[in-house]
Formats: structure tokens, C-alpha cells, sequence
């Protein structure tokens, strides 16, 4: 069966033997009957020779059900991956005289088998990536930590799939294409929003956490503690599967943290207001409670 033939192999075996008694049959010019046994070889072999291209289609490993039917459209009988056909097989049914147009169909099946390869790789190269946390303070929540290397591989990922989206041969898988270039996306919408969300929590969490502060700015800190609980809860997620595909599915997330990320910009507005007004009517007061509200941020970030 010309189903297990590595055609590639096939062909440079047959290129070699013909070499071979070529030069056999100009060594053996003085030997009568042993040169035309060389030449009787070797016209045996350079008629299989022109076979060779049918055999590189029938054997091509990106060729799917939809190309077997374009090639029976082609040739006029119905063609299938059997078995047991042979390479004579195929040569009895007519397909050397279409050679030129099932080479097409050939080219095209392994250019479309390489894209899904490709598609296939970057899929399975998710597989593994995990987020890095570390605990923050004695919040008892865990931050992200070093996704450098994530956010660069998501740009790769993301030129790589609108590049192959737009190559003409990807039409057979396109809506599966489509598909993860969508996810990909969603992941860096989702990330840059993630990142966002967690420095100005990071930056408003020590502020809030007192007791005085939540007592004076009632609204910003009611606000603060929706925002806290959201953010608590993707990353207690997170925490329990760190896989990026995984963590990221996290129902409505960015939606969530969008939101995150509005009511923290209130929260900075309203904060920024108070300690306005606060500079106005006690400039003196404010300066010493602002140095001491430094001083404890910094001591805060360092425990």
C-alpha cells in the first residue's frame, strides 16, 4: 500500500539508483551483455521515475476527506485512502494525465496541514503557562508576580494567529482559527486590565485598611470593599489553578474588571479631593499628616 510510503524517501532512493546505473552502465561500455542489463535497469527505473510525482500526492499527509473528493471531482471516479490501493492502482485509474491539477489540490492540502499544525502547536504551547503569585503583606491574598514572559508571548501568539487568519489556505478551519484568535485577545484585554486593577489596589489597600480613613471617606470606602471582595475572588481562583487558559475563564472577568478599574479611579478622585481639602483649610496639619501617611505606606508595603 502506498499509504505507509514516505514519497519524499521513495524519491531520493529512485534518484540515486538511477545515478548509480548510469554510471554502472558507463563503466560496463566494454562489457557487452552486462551494459545492457545495466540499461534494461535503469529504463525500468527512469519509467518509474515519471511516477514519482503521483506518488508525492497520494502519499501527502495533509491530504484530507475534502481533497480526496477534489480529486475525485477531478478524475472523474471516486478516490479514497484505501489500504490496500496501490501505486498501480492509482496509475490504472488515469491519474498521470491530471497530474498538474491534482498537484494544486496536493499543494494546497499541505499548506492548509502546516496552518493546522501551527494552530495546533500554539494551542498545546498554552497548555503549561502559569501565572506566578506571591503572597502580598497579611492581606491573606496572593498578587501576580513576572508576566513579562506572558504578556510577550501573547503578542507573539496574537501576530502569529492574525498572520496565519489572513493566508488564503486557512479557509477550511477558519472559524476555529477565528475562535482562538478571539481567546488570545480576551487574554490580553483581560491581563492589561488585571495589571491595572492591581496596582491601584495595591497602591489604595494600606489607605483603606484604616480604620480613621474608612470612618472619614465613607462612600470611597464602601466602594473600596466592593472592589476588594471582586479582587479577592479572581485571585483566591487564580490561586486554586494558575494556568493562564484557566485563569483567565473566570466568568465575566474582564467585564469585572473593568468595573474594578472604574470604581478604583472614583475612589483615587474622591481621595485626591479629600486630602485638597484637607491642605487648604490645615496647611500645616496637612503636611505633617502627609509625611506620617507616607512613612506608613512605606512601612506598610515593607511588612
Amino acid at each position: 500500500s502506498f499509504m505507509v510510503l514516505d514519497a519524499d524517501e521513495v524519491k531520493d532512493e529512485v534518484e540515486g539508483m538511477f545515478r548509480t546505473l548510469y554510471k554502472l552502465a558507463k563503466t560496463l561500455y566494454d562489457i557487452p551483455g552486462s551494459k545492457r542489463v545495466a540499461e534494461m535497469v535503469r529504463a525500468k527505473v527512469e519509467k518509474f521515475r515519471h511516477f514519482i510525482p503521483v506518488l508525492q500526492i497520494v502519499c501527502n499527509k495533509g491530504l484530507q476527506e475534502r481533497h480526496w473528493k477534489q480529486m475525485s471531482k477531478v478524475v472523474g471516479i471516486p478516490l479514497t485512502p484505501d489500504p490496500q490501493a496501490t501505486l498501480s492502482d492509482m496509475i490504472e485509474v488515469g491519474l498521470p494525465k491530471f497530474i498538474t491539477k491534482l498537484e494544486e489540490i496536493s499543494v494546497a492540502a499541505s499548506k492548509e496541514y502546516a496552518l493546522e499544525r501551527n494552530l495546533r502547536k500554539m494551542k498545546e504551547e498554552w497548555d503549561d503557562v502559569q501565572f506566578e503569585c506571591v503572597a502580598y503583606r497579611d492581606t491573606g491574598v496572593e498578587i501576580l508576580s513576572a508576566v513579562d514572559d506572558i504578556q510577550v508571548m501573547l503578542d507573539d501568539h496574537i501576530l502569529k494567529a492574525q498572520t496565519m487568519r489572513g493566508s488564503p489556505y486557512v479557509k477550511a478551519f477558519e472559524a476555529e482559527m477565528q475562535l482562538w484568535e478571539a481567546k488570545l485577545i480576551s487574554m490580553q484585554d483581560i491581563l492589561d486590565s488585571w495589571l491595572q486593577c492591581q496596582v491601584t489596589w495595591l497602591y489604595l489597600e494600606p489607605i483603606f485598611s484604616s480604620e480613621d480613613i474608612m470612618r472619614q471617606m465613607p462612600d470611597e470606602s464602601k466602594k473600596f470593599r466592593t472592589v476588594d471582595k471582586q479582587w479577592r475572588a479572581i485571585m483566591n481562583n487564580t490561586k486554586q489553578d494558575k494556568r493562564v487558559l484557566v485563569a483567565t475563564d473566570f466568568k465575566d472577568m474582564l467585564l469585572l474588571l473593568k468595573e474594578n478599574n472604574s470604581l478604583l479611579d472614583e475612589i483615587q478622585k474622591g481621595l485626591n479631593d479629600y486630602l485638597e481639602k484637607k491642605r487648604l483649610f490645615f496647611p500645616r496639619q496637612f503636611i505633617i499628616h502627609w509625611i506620617q501617611f507616607k512613612l506608613g505606606r512605606i512601612a506598610s508595603t515593607l511588612t
